[in-house]
């Protein structure tokens, strides 16, 4: 009887992304103006980044890569791109009050907290 040993993988934000060199992102024609659109807004810009491997770049329930390799500099670069393309579709008043509230928002994941908090607080 031979044994094998699984090889478990270790899943961060980065284990399914493209090569950045291969990403153009879209434009999100859903704007977020107000609280009460946050699930739209949400769900289309979540099957954008579906489409381009990106999703779990908004999920911080996923790791992040600890390991400052090449992966983590794709990581890096992919998720401030990804985070400034969604800081488009919001609009200035909220982007305001999430800016006033949070600051060094950097990443995606931590965008998508950020405008969780204001849409949950102004409901």
């Amino acid at each position: 009887m031979s044994s094998t040993s699984a090889v478990q993988v270790h899943r961060t934000q980065s284990t399914y992304l493209p090569h950045r060199s291969t990403v153009s992102m879209p434009i999100l024609n859903t704007m977020l103006n107000h609280p009460e659109d946050f699930d739209t807004w949400f769900f289309r810009l979540d099957h954008e980044l579906r489409m381009m491997s990106l999703d779990d770049l908004v999920r911080s329930e996923i790791p992040r890569p600890l390991i400052p390799d090449d992966a983590g500099a794709n990581w890096c670069y992919l998720s401030i791109a990804v985070k400034l393309w969604m800081e488009q579709s919001v609009g200035e008043k909220l982007l305001h009050e999430i800016n006033a509230r949070f600051r060094d928002i950097i990443l995606a994941d931590n965008l998508i907290d950020a405008i969780r908090a204001v849409v949950v607080d102004n409901e």
